[in-house]
């Protein structure tokens, strides 16, 4: 004759240590612009000049974010991943 199984009241469970270590909290990167500045960057590129074309924003290795522009004259790609840097391409 088969054995009854207990019947389970609910679901129990025991936690276990993760082996991995907890993550940490995203810390602020000291260059670069975050997502939202990369977006509002990229648009005033876009509505206030002619010369450069706004190709992408894009996810940097440092984790910040950089808006990738095709200046019109030369075809050359630049990316911009601070203000700093959009002032001295407009100034070149």
């Amino acid at each position: 004759m088969a054995r009854r199984r207990p019947r389970a009241t609910g679901a129990q469970f025991q936690p276990r240590r993760s082996a991995q270590a907890p993550s940490a909290a995203p810390t602020q990167t000291a260059t670069g612009m975050t997502s939202y500045d990369a977006r509002v960057l990229a648009e005033r590129i876009s509505g206030t000049q002619q010369r450069f074309r706004v190709s992408a924003i894009r996810l940097l290795a440092s984790g910040s974010c950089g808006v990738i522009v095709i200046d019109s004259n030369t075809g050359e790609e630049h990316i911009i991943d601070e203000a700093d840097r959009w002032r001295h391409l407009q100034a070149s």
